[in-house]
């Protein structure tokens, strides 16, 4: 694996000049990433677009993030409502681990809105709702 330097190479003023969520190139990303590691300012992360904020860690992500990509919304949804009414998109499903008292019980489910989604899963979650306009 090739070695990464780690010099900082943005001009910290140019990006404050930038509007918030605008930058999704993944190696400038790790660039801002890198300046608030080493400067402990973080004030320049409102800059990176919201769901690619770890491409600063893992820049091979961004492959993973598609402009073109589509949330997916099961058929398994259609008529079910999330628990503050709103159509649900999503269902989330409660793992259930092999030290669990009851092993044999049914995992705990909720089918939920975008908002609740987002709320549980975090900004990718955001994300692919955004894209797709859940």
């Amino acid at each position: 694996m090739e070695e990464m330097n780690n010099d900082i190479t943005i001009d910290p003023e140019e990006i404050r000049s930038m509007k918030d969520g605008s930058i999704s190139d993944p190696e400038m990303i790790r660039q801002i990433a890198l300046y608030a590691i080493k400067s402990g300012d973080d004030t320049l992360n409102d800059k990176i677009k919201l769901g690619y904020e770890i491409c600063g860690l893992y820049p091979h992500v961004i492959n993973l993030i598609q402009p073109e990509e589509k949330a997916y919304v099961s058929g398994y949804c259609e008529g079910e409502k999330c628990f503050c009414g709103k159509d649900a998109k999503h269902k989330i499903s409660e793992v259930l681990f092999e030290d669990d008292p009851n092993p044999l019980r049914h995992e705990l489910t909720s089918y939920v809105c975008c908002d609740h989604f987002q709320m549980v899963m975090g900004n990718y979650a955001k994300l692919l709702c955004n894209r797709n306009k859940h």
